[in-house]
């Protein structure tokens, strides 16, 4: 059981993905861009005698542009 919002941050922080970091922004609660890495994150919060209370949150770790000057994307 999850008993902190510091825990519940580490508890994400272990089951998303691991990034490459060259080609990788660390995740963030964005939009995704084209490219980006995507994670759903479902909370559902339960209390007896009331209704079920439900969000979702994206995260999104968008790609490093290339910074290669030869590069098609780059070389405008």
């Amino acid at each position: 059981m999850i008993r902190s919002a510091a825990e519940l941050m580490a508890w994400i922080h272990a089951h998303l993905p691991e990034l490459d970091e060259d080609r990788y922004e660390p995740w963030q609660a964005q939009p995704p861009v084209p490219g980006a890495l995507c994670a759903w994150i479902q909370v559902r919060i339960h209390t007896p005698g009331r209704a079920d209370a439900f969000t979702r949150l994206t995260l999104a770790a968008a790609p490093i542009p290339d910074s290669d000057p030869q590069s098609p994307a780059t070389a405008l």
